[in-house]
């Protein structure tokens, strides 16, 4: 079960999980779901640096904006 998405934007802004780890679990559903197909590609690699990148700006105290990480 994922929370509600102005509640995952607020804890990655507050540094209470990263956009990394987001990223990680959303691959994981994609990949045991992929029966039904529904995603057609998976950019993994740039999911990841683009969340790294988020994460490394918010430890670094700079805004990301309301959504990042979601």
């Amino acid at each position: 079960d994922w929370p509600a998405i102005a509640e995952i934007a607020k804890q990655v802004n507050a540094g209470e999980i990263s956009a990394t780890e987001l990223v990680k679990k959303s691959l994981k559903q994609i990949e045991a779901n992929n029966e039904y197909k529904a995603i057609i590609t998976v950019l993994e690699k740039a999911a990841l640096e683009r969340a790294t990148d988020i994460d490394l700006r918010i430890h670094g105290g700079q805004d990301v904006g309301r959504l990042a990480g979601v």
